[in-house]
């Protein structure tokens, strides 16, 4: 934009200048021109328009292959500095990225530790809760047999009451002429004593958890027993045999 306005400026110069010497050649051809013949002084009038014309030209030739030079010249330097300018913001942009890279690798580093922290602190609990519990299921386990054992003493305690009180109630009944229910004979018994008594239990489906028992029908029974007069003398008769 400069450039065209210097150009319209030295253009605007040589047409005045080419006036001035237009105007000048007239006035000396008007002096001289009872000496000069006519044809000669258009010849040279327009040897003159052409001669300024030719330096206007030139004039302008130059003025733009100046023009164009210093437009070149200041082209390349802005080129030159651009260049420059991209090639310091590329550095720039690599130093950040190196930086943010390093920032990021420092920060896995970071997570990746935190996460090796804690998985070897859950570890270490589960291995502690491990060890509470199963100590935990032993007592657990212990407790059971004692309460089993006390409940095996009692019933053991039980049996024996039952067996003194059947022993006694059997030598009252043949005190009193042991007499048979005739309308309702009983069942031959077993031969044995042992057998007569012996009630089979249900088999134990773990024996650290559920240890043989007595059968509960027998101490159905006895409650029987205890309660029913009636039952008790019919049940001995049924003992005693045929």
């Amino acid at each position: 934009e400069g450039g065209e306005k210097e150009k319209e400026k030295e253009r605007e110069r040589a047409e005045a200048r080419r006036r001035r010497n237009q105007r000048a050649t007239q006035g000396n051809m008007g002096n001289i021109q009872h000496m000069i013949p006519a044809k000669d002084q258009f010849h040279r009038k327009k040897r003159g328009e052409q001669k300024s014309e030719a330096e206007d030209i030139e004039g302008e030739k130059e003025e733009i292959e100046g023009t164009e030079e210093e437009d070149t010249k200041g082209e390349k330097k802005e080129g030159e500095d651009m260049e420059a300018e991209m090639k310091g913001d590329e550095e720039v942009l690599e130093k950040e990225k190196k930086h943010h890279h390093h920032r990021k690798e420092k920060g896995k580093k970071k997570e990746r530790k935190k996460k090796e922290e804690k998985k070897k602190k859950k570890k270490e609990e589960e291995g502690k809760g491990k060890k509470s519990f199963k100590k935990e299921k032993e007592d657990e386990k212990e407790e059971r047999e004692e309460k089993d054992e006390e409940e095996e003493r009692k019933e053991e305690e039980k049996e024996k009451e039952e067996s003194k009180e059947e022993g006694s109630e059997e030598k009252e009944d043949k005190k009193n002429g042991g007499k048979e229910d005739t309308l309702n004979p009983a069942p031959c018994a077993p031969d044995s004593p042992s057998e007569k008594r012996k009630t089979p239990s249900p088999p134990p489906t773990s024996s650290s958890d559920f240890p043989v028992k007595k059968s509960w029908e027998r101490a159905f029974l006895s409650y029987l027993l205890k309660s029913d007069p009636v039952l008790r003398s019919f049940f001995t008769k049924f003992l005693d045999g045929c």
